[in-house]
C-alpha cells in the first residue's frame, strides 16, 4: 500500500456511467422514433442517453460517444451535415455512429426493422467502447 492519497492504494470504485447523446433530424417523425428506440436499447445496456433533435445540440462536452441520425433524401439531411461539420473538433475525440432513414414510396405502413434496429442499437456500446464492466460474481461456499 502507498501513502494516503495514492490513488494505488484505494479500492476501485464503481465505473462512471458513460454518458451518450443520440441526436436525430426528422421529417415525418419517423426517424425519432428510431432514435427513441436507439436511445431505450443504449439504456438497457446501463449508458445515461439523451435523445435530442439536432437543432437542440450546441455543445457536446460531457457524452462520451454521439450517435446522429437523419433522413436521406436527395442525400443526407443538410443539418445532420452541418451538424457534423460543426463539430468536428469534439467528434474527433469521442466515439460515432451514424444512422440513416431512407424513404420506400413502393409499399404503404411501416417498415422499419425493429428487431434489426434494436440489434444494432445493442452491438453498439461494444462498436463505441463503452461497454461497462461486468458485475464480478462469486460462487458460495456450500
Amino acid at each position: 500500500m502507498g501513502p494516503p492519497g495514492d490513488r494505488r492504494s484505494q479500492a476501485p470504485g464503481p465505473p462512471s456511467v458513460k454518458r451518450v447523446l443520440v441526436a436525430y433530424e426528422t421529417m415525418a417523425g419517423s426517424t425519432v422514433e428510431v432514435a427513441q428506440a436507439i436511445g431505450e436499447e443504449l439504456a438497457r445496456s446501463g449508458l445515461q442517453v439523451e435523445v435530442r433533435p439536432i437543432g437542440e445540440v450546441r455543445d457536446l462536452r460531457g457524452y462520451d460517444a454521439v450517435v446522429v441520425g437523419a433522413p436521406m433524401i436527395l442525400g443526407w439531411h443538410r443539418s445532420a451535415r452541418r451538424f457534423l461539420r460543426r463539430h468536428r473538433q469534439a467528434l474527433q475525440q469521442i466515439p460515432l455512429a451514424v444512422f440513416v432513414m431512407v424513404i420506400i414510396r413502393a409499399t404503404a405502413g411501416d417498415r422499419r426493422n425493429w428487431p434489426a434496429i434494436r440489434a444494432w442499437a445493442a452491438g453498439l456500446p461494444a462498436a463505441l467502447g463503452l461497454e461497462l464492466p461486468q458485475p464480478e460474481t462469486f460462487a458460495s461456499n456450500p
